[in-house]
């Protein structure tokens, strides 16, 4: 605790940690967790790395714009440059899919969660992992 450099992979590992509490708040939490940990980690590699679709988007990218968490997918959704495996393409769908469940179990209260849901945004979260070095 108290270190400079924090670990968005922490987030996953808390999550998991909340799963297993069985509860709505729990599964909310852990869904937000995994979202934030993969949002997260796909900005600041695409920002250390000054990796932008144009002047525009390196401003989204370097502000604290709400239009970051969209700016993030589509750099990666229109990547020209990682055709082989089609990185970007599964980072964009992996963080498009993520932000529309944690929006979902944030902000509407009948959302329907459980732990099937917690487990595909965990594996969903995994492929950002997995994958964000290799881009």
């Amino acid at each position: 605790m108290g270190s400079n450099s924090f670990e968005w992979k922490d987030f996953n590992d808390l999550a998991d940690i909340l799963i297993n509490l069985n509860s709505d708040a729990a599964y909310r939490t852990a869904i937000n967790r995994y979202y934030f940990s993969s949002f997260c980690i796909s900005r600041d590699y695409l920002i250390l790395n000054k990796i932008y679709r144009s002047k525009k988007s390196k401003n989204i990218m370097n502000s604290d714009s709400s239009e970051i968490h969209k700016e993030t997918r589509e750099i990666f959704r229109n990547a020209p440059f990682n055709h082989d495996e089609y990185i970007g393409d599964k980072i964009y769908r992996a963080l498009h899919d993520l932000r529309e469940k944690r929006n979902n179990v944030d902000y509407d209260k009948n959302a329907s969660v459980n732990i099937n849901l917690c487990n595909y945004c965990k594996s969903r979260s995994e492929i950002v992992f997995d994958n964000i070095e290799k881009f």
